[in-house]
């Protein structure tokens, strides 16, 4: 059985072939395999400077570019975590067929 989460080998592809990327985000409860005790995605993304959100359900389809993410945390004071909200700004769609 598979666990869930993306492998080391996946975060480290990340890091190394995308300069344009500034965090990871999934639909799981952690960037991590379930099965993970010492969390090696969560260190390989921080040592890159990326952010990890987690439980993301988008209820809506979001373009795939030219969208602002907004994420916007609760603030916690000496947290590790906090929940968020997750906000995109798309340019508005017009429609093509009437």
């Amino acid at each position: 059985m598979m666990a869930v989460g993306l492998s080391e080998e996946v975060a480290e592809w990340i890091t190394s072939s995308y300069k344009n990327v500034v965090g990871l985000g999934v639909d799981t409860a952690s960037v991590d395999p379930g099965s993970s005790t010492d969390l090696p995605v969560h260190k390989i993304a921080a040592k890159a400077g990326l952010f990890n959100v987690e439980n993301v359900k988008l209820d809506q389809p979001v373009p795939e570019y030219g969208c602002t993410a907004l994420i916007l945390p609760m603030k916690i004071t000496w947290g590790s975590g906090a929940p968020l909200r997750l906000v995109a700004i798309c340019p508005k769609q017009i429609p093509l067929n009437f």
